[in-house]
C-alpha cells in the first residue's frame, strides 16, 4: 500500500491502529450523503467494500468494549 510508510510512522510513535484496512472506492462512497444511506448499508455496490467496512466496525466495536473496561 502506498500509505505503509505512514502506518510504520504512526506505529513508531506509539499511536494505535487499526489492522483493518479498507479500500477508496469515489464511485461507492459519493452518493452516501446524496442519499442517505451509509455505503454499508446498501444493497448494491461491491461486496469486499461492504465486507471491508464490517471488518472495520467489529475491530472499532472491540477496541471501544476494551477500552471502557481499562
Amino acid at each position: 500500500s502506498s500509505l505503509q510508510p505512514y502506518i510504520d510512522k504512526t506505529m513508531k510513535q506509539g499511536v494505535s491502529i487499526f489492522r483493518t484496512m479498507m479500500r477508496e472506492s469515489n464511485s461507492m462512497y459519493a452518493s452516501a450523503p446524496r442519499d442517505g444511506v451509509p455505503v454499508i448499508l446498501r444493497r448494491r455496490g461491491d461486496p469486499d467494500i461492504v465486507r471491508e467496512l464490517g471488518l472495520l466496525v467489529d475491530e472499532f466495536t472491540s477496541w471501544l468494549e476494551r477500552s471502557a473496561d481499562e
